[in-house]
């Protein structure tokens, strides 16, 4: 869908994000503080994207803007650039217009979390 097409050509993390995390770590720790977050990330964002979906999929234009505003504000803290822009574009989207079409996005939501997750455990995570 072309409304998203700038989303989705965004870097999938904001590097500038997960540094600053990432110094609030204390080195003598056996778990570092940027591994709690991107667990918590993990653990937390199934969830608000299965109740964003079901929104999506019963068309209800209000659970849609409010998860995804959740989301949106959940993968800002943490760094994750394009799912964060990406619900942005749906807030944008359905505010506007409210579609039929949400299979795709659907789709894209969830490629984009996976893709996140896969490059926040493997080039973020402590002893990766």
């Amino acid at each position: 869908m072309q409304i998203f097409s700038e989303s989705l050509a965004a870097s999938l993390l904001d590097s500038n994000t997960l540094g600053v995390l990432k110094e609030f770590e204390l080195v003598d720790e056996e778990t570092s503080f940027l591994d709690e977050v991107i667990e918590a990330f993990g653990v937390e964002t199934p969830a608000l994207i299965e109740a964003l979906n079901c929104a999506l999929r019963a068309k209800d234009v209000s659970g849609i803007l409010f998860y995804a505003h959740q989301l949106k504000g959940l993968c800002s803290n943490v760094g994750v650039k394009r799912l964060a822009l990406l619900c942005g574009s749906i807030e944008e989207y359905f505010a506007l217009i409210p579609s039929d079409n949400t299979s795709e996005i659907e789709f894209f939501v969830r490629d984009t979390y996976e893709n996140s997750m896969k490059e926040l455990q493997s080039n973020w995570k402590r002893g990766s």
